[in-house]
């Protein structure tokens, strides 16, 4: 999860809900209107990303000329599993129900991608895996010399003179080898991260010694 703060005020933050597998989830609350978008057509994840930070944003100042606090929440292989999206029957998540009751509820979203390295590399750079070259895990995109100058979304609201704090998985990282739970975090994007800016995940609950078969 990061937040995006402009701290001249208090608002009700903009809310956006995602996951990096089959389906991407966004929640967005504009003053006090309410819609919902059923879509046939593919939802191209780049109009996402226009969604995600511009129209919200310009919105926001038009009717209150300040700034809009953003709140983006990443979730992994969420699939539609939330009781709002009716994808499985054993879901029951009556938070996200009340929180895409209070917004914009896109019910044919999709990831980028299948897997967990490009399809949060395309979100937070706007760009696609056919874009970056990153199809897998691998390569780290902090890498990519096609990549130098490109600025996350994190990095692009601080560049604006908000004030970003994120937690957890948001670029890639895992949990499987001791260098992973760093993974590939935008060191240069955040105020404060939690639980530091070199490490996106905690320490995890489970046997010192995975099974036989790495699985998980």
């Amino acid at each position: 999860m990061c937040a995006f703060s402009n701290t001249s005020a208090t608002r009700s933050p903009k809310t956006f809900s995602s996951n990096s597998g089959d389906r991407l989830a966004l929640n967005v609350r504009a003053g006090s209107a309410r819609a919902r978008v059923h879509s046939r057509p593919l939802l191209i994840w780049s109009l996402v990303i226009a969604t995600l930070v511009a129209a919200p944003a310009h919105r926001a100042v038009a009717q209150n000329d300040e700034p809009p606090d953003v709140l983006f929440i990443a979730i992994d292989d969420l699939n539609d599993w939330i009781g709002v999206l009716g994808g499985h029957p054993q879901a029951i998540t009556p938070n996200i129900d009340a929180l895409a009751a209070r917004g914009m509820l896109f019910t044919n979203a999709h990831a980028p991608s299948a897997l967990c390295n490009p399809s949060r590399t395309a979100i937070f750079t706007g760009l696609a895996p056919s874009s970056t070259g990153i199809y897998g895990n691998y390569p780290d995109w902090r890498t990519l010399e096609s990549l130098e100058d490109i600025r996350t979304i994190p990095r692009y609201f601080r560049d604006r003179g908000y004030r970003t704090y994120g937690a957890g998985k948001l670029f890639h990282a895992q949990t499987y080898s001791a260098d992973g739970f760093s993974g590939y975090n935008d060191l240069n994007a955040w105020d404060a991260f939690y639980p530091s800016l070199n490490r996106q995940l905690p320490e995890e609950l489970r046997p010192l010694d995975r099974p036989a078969n790495a699985n998980p």
